[in-house]
């Protein structure tokens, strides 16, 4: 995914969000969405490390 979840939400990409979101491995510690990939982060945080 090249683009940050945050961009991908304000253009309501719906369906990549949902794709990226799936496994959750990571959080995003300025807006709380997850992804599975940290690169579709701002802030990622391994949700393992919490």
């Amino acid at each position: 995914m090249a683009k940050k979840l945050c961009k991908l939400a304000k253009k309501l990409e719906l369906k990549e969000i949902a794709a990226a979101a799936r496994s959750g491995d990571f959080i995003c510690s300025k807006c709380g969405r997850t992804a599975s990939d940290k690169k579709s982060l701002c802030r990622p945080v391994g949700v393992e490390e919490l």
